[in-house]
């Protein structure tokens, strides 16, 4: 073996155990000052709320909330370090900024994550094990940390018409700025919103075939119902025969 070769297989051996931070939050930043992060759960997921940053950006307005749900949660923590000890970030690397979301690529999370962690669902680990990925939040006093299998990003905003929360392309609770209900997987319209409704209606939409998921919002059909659960690795409520259908046809 020459010398060369012997290099290049030691590079390789450090560059696959070294730790690689892909950023994430390329159209968004928590408040700088006082993010208030809080964690809770939703199923077999966990939401992470946080105040956006707006000096930063033009779009988003003092107060306004993020939260990112990250599906199939095997386990999280929020504790240090804080940004004044990030040097002691058992991953610290001086070229990786603080205050940022980070995709944690090898990651020895499995032998190493801290202690204080919580199990949100134990059976994720043999049932996503090789989907399951490492996702960090470094905030101003805290660290979020959680390993899932993939994660969403959304906003709470306040309009002319009141408090409004947009998940990804899920509509909760309310209309978004986007007057129309579309299909979260395909992007095809399904109905047009009104002031306090919308066209057709929501009985309308379910009975032709329009999937509606609490939490969440509207597929078109099962098979983007389907499609969507295999894209994303999540678990959608299904009924004896195999439908996606949160209501068992009782709208």
């Amino acid at each position: 073996m020459t010398l060369a070769t012997q290099i290049h297989q030691r590079w390789l051996i450090l560059y696959m155990n070294t730790p690689i931070f892909k950023k994430l939050n390329n159209h968004f930043d928590a408040d700088p000052n006082a993010p208030d992060p809080k964690i809770s759960l939703l199923g077999n997921h966990v939401v992470l709320s946080f105040f956006l940053n707006s000096f930063l950006w033009d779009n988003v307005s003092e107060g306004e909330t993020g939260t990112l749900t990250f599906l199939n949660c095997l386990q999280y923590r929020l504790g240090k370090p804080d940004s004044d000890n990030y040097h002691r970030y058992r991953y610290y690397q001086s070229d990786v900024e603080y205050f940022d979301f980070y995709l944690v690529e090898n990651s020895t999370w499995i032998e190493d994550f801290p202690i204080d962690k919580k199990i949100h669902n134990s059976s994720i680990l043999n049932e996503f094990r090789s989907k399951l990925k490492h996702f960090v939040f470094f905030f101003r006093d805290n660290t979020f940390e959680c390993v899932a299998t993939g994660y969403s990003f959304g906003r709470v905003f306040n309009d002319a018409s009141g408090r409004k929360e947009q998940v990804s392309n899920f509509i909760i609770s309310s209309t978004s700025k986007d007057i129309y209900c579309r299909c979260s997987n395909c992007g095809k319209t399904i109905a047009k919103f009104t002031e306090d409704s919308m066209i057709p209606t929501f009985e309308e939409c379910y009975k032709s075939g329009a999937v509606p998921v609490p939490n969440f919002g509207w597929l078109c059909s099962q098979n983007c119902a389907n499609e969507y659960e295999e894209k994303y690795h999540i678990k959608f409520v299904r009924t004896k025969e195999g439908k996606v259908d949160y209501y068992y046809g009782e709208i």
